[in-house]
């Protein structure tokens, strides 16, 4: 019994594992239809519905279903609004995506980085412990942080791969 235990444990990790390997390289190199799928998947994660802003070939806004697009202020509705940056990148006159952050008020960002790179943090933790603001695995690593020019409550998912 304690065999079986053992061998469903290690293929339950391989199969999760293999998973985030599979999210990581996708958000590593990607093509515009790809991005905008992924960007609505991450925000399905979001405690609120949100609805296309802007779109560019390196930046998606999206903001809360309930704002007006003609009042919503960069600035002053930054922690309501979510921005999902793209490097381009270029290979062999082939260009992909790769995602460079993700900005949004901390609920919203906090969910998506527990879902999709940290499943183990903690709302409350999450936003004073160095090691919870961190995600390494294998050549891919993933910060979560304050961003100190937006306000008190916005904060950044940034691909430091």
């Amino acid at each position: 019994m304690k065999k079986l235990l053992l061998i469903t444990a290690v293929l339950f990790t391989g199969l999760s594992y293999s998973q985030d390997i599979d999210l990581l390289t996708t958000l590593n190199g990607m093509d515009n239809i790809t991005a905008e799928a992924l960007s609505k998947k991450l925000l399905n994660q979001a405690p609120v519905e949100y609805q296309l802003l802007k779109a560019s070939n390196k930046r998606l806004v999206y903001i809360p279903n309930g704002l007006n697009k003609a009042d919503f202020n960069p600035i002053k509705d930054a922690d309501k609004a979510i921005v999902i940056d793209f490097y381009i990148k270029e290979d062999n006159g082939l260009k992909t995506l790769k995602l460079k952050r993700i900005t949004g008020g901390y609920d919203a960002s906090f969910s998506i980085w527990k879902t999709f790179f940290k499943p183990n943090a903690d709302v409350k933790v999450t936003m004073t412990d160095y090691g919870s603001q961190r995600m390494r695995l294998n050549a891919y690593k993933y910060t979560f942080r304050k961003e100190l020019g937006y306000g008190s409550n916005v904060w950044t998912i940034s691909n430091q791969s």
